[in-house]
């Protein structure tokens, strides 16, 4: 994965490069830290690289940046086409105080960008 590439092609997907992350659809890369705001979540995620690799994906608190929640995998989706969702109260943030940024049940399509620790990300280009 290279950090710069997945930038161009996030921001053709409608996210916003921003010295800091603080909104949905927004984005920033720092040396091996990408951090983005995906539509749709409660906080933003960061994922950490070693060298071209996936090394973490962890949502962050919005503004300590402190990480609460470890995924295996992350679907971002186009901000152009999403609206904010409200998720199941029943998955909740220790610090947020708020339901979980990630909804395991979420609509993919072809184009759609896939994170995964272990894969690192791709372009889904459907079944």
């Amino acid at each position: 994965m290279d950090p710069h590439e997945t930038m161009r092609a996030l921001a053709s997907q409608g996210y916003q490069r921003v010295p800091k992350v603080t909104d949905p659809g927004e984005m920033t890369l720092r040396g091996g830290v990408l951090d983005l705001f995906p539509e749709g979540f409660e906080a933003p995620v960061r994922i950490e690289l070693d060298g071209e690799t996936v090394s973490s994906i962890r949502s962050v608190h919005p503004f300590t940046g402190v990480p609460f929640l470890s995924h295996e995998i992350l679907i971002l989706l186009p901000t152009v086409t999403l609206h904010r969702k409200t998720l199941r109260p029943e998955i909740r943030s220790p610090f947020l105080g708020e339901n979980s940024p990630l909804d395991p049940f979420v609509d993919i399509h072809s184009g759609d960008f896939v994170v995964h620790v272990a894969h690192g990300i791709g372009k889904f280009l459907g079944l």
